[in-house]
């Protein structure tokens, strides 16, 4: 499971004078919609009047109202910057006399040859100015799987907060098995794929984070390993049926489709390993909280289970307190 969050801070000054309650809520969706359509439609006028005085807008760089304004005067009506936008995960944050919009949007704007197609995240805070709602900050930054991509390369490339070495339920598990073809979901920077190939397994690995994909390939050929590594969402990949001798999910997620693809991958006595953090009616958020207790094994009927414990240990993701984790394996019929 690969993990990204946006964290917004409301701000206000205590010293500022009074300003008297606006008469109705905002409809802060609706007039969000209206405004970034008004944008897309170089329609200056009514942009101009929904702008705070100290309005900023977001996005890469940073421009303020002047600056935005001469940047729509360059607009064409005629043709409009985005085609077609589709919005979901809408939701408005309110209080007193401000209002957050935040909105995903997957947008396909009006660039030469067929345009270009981008999944994004809208954040727009509205003020009450005592007379009137104005637009203060408008933001916008990738979302969805590039977003998740982007920040996962970021993780791998700064290499820290992670276990360097191999997984030890992996290790433990692999050691006393014949060497075979063997699969790594989400292999991330190369640790487990890696052993596996060290090992004399035919190792392949899978992981949507390109950094990761390269600094795998670099250190296999700095030790003279063979290893396949594909880069691709493991959403959507194939991951082929009965292929597998050894099939690991080490700190993957929880997602029940992503098993059963894993599960297919096996081949009949073949072996899937499993390491993951629990999830508890009070796990605080954690970020590696995937299965409740004994939830894993309801999705092994048929199976050998060869192991299925909760530990308390050091995760290899997420910092150096021992934490509950799921350490499951199972053997293919």
């Amino acid at each position: 499971m690969r993990i990204a969050a946006a964290v917004i801070v409301w701000a206000s000054c205590a010293h500022a004078p009074p300003v008297a309650a606006p008469p109705a809520p905002l409809d802060a969706k609706q007039m969000s919609h209206a405004v970034i359509d008004a944008f897309d439609h170089g329609d200056k006028k009514l942009i101009e009047g929904v702008l705070a005085p100290g309005f900023v807008h977001s996005e890469g760089s940073a421009t303020d109202r002047e600056q935005e304004l001469a940047k729509l005067a360059k607009f064409d009506p005629a043709k409009p910057h985005i085609l077609e936008r589709t919005w979901s995960n809408e939701r408005v944050l309110a209080k007193g006399n401000e209002a957050v919009f935040i909105g995903d949007a997957m947008e396909h704007d009006s660039s030469a040859r067929g345009g270009r197609s981008y999944e994004g995240r809208y954040i727009l805070e509205w003020q009450w100015d005592g007379a009137a709602w104005k637009l203060a900050l408008w933001t916008w930054q990738r979302a969805g799987k590039t977003s998740e991509t982007d920040a996962w390369n970021d993780v791998f490339k700064h290499g820290t907060g992670f276990e360097k070495q191999p997984n030890k339920l992996l290790v433990a598990t692999a050691s006393p098995l014949a060497r075979g073809t063997a699969l790594d979901i989400f292999s991330g920077e190369g640790r487990n794929v890696l052993y596996l190939a060290s090992a004399g397994w035919k190792a392949t690995g899978i992981d949507f984070s390109h950094e990761g994909i390269v600094q795998t390939r670099d250190e296999a050929r700095a030790k003279h390993l063979d290893v396949e590594l594909i880069e691709d969402d493991v959403e959507k990949a194939e991951l082929g049926t009965a292929k597998y001798d050894l099939v690991t999910m080490i700190y993957a997620g929880s997602d029940a489709k992503i098993v059963a693809k894993a599960q297919r991958a096996v081949k009949p006595g073949g072996t899937f390993v499993y390491e993951y953090g629990v999830k508890t009616d009070d796990d605080g958020g954690n970020a590696w909280a995937g299965f409740k207790k004994g939830e894993i094994e309801t999705l092994f009927v048929g199976w050998d289970i060869i192991r299925d414990e909760i530990v308390e240990d050091v995760a290899d993701w997420g910092g150096d307190k021992k934490e509950p984790l799921i350490r499951f394996v199972a053997r293919k019929r």
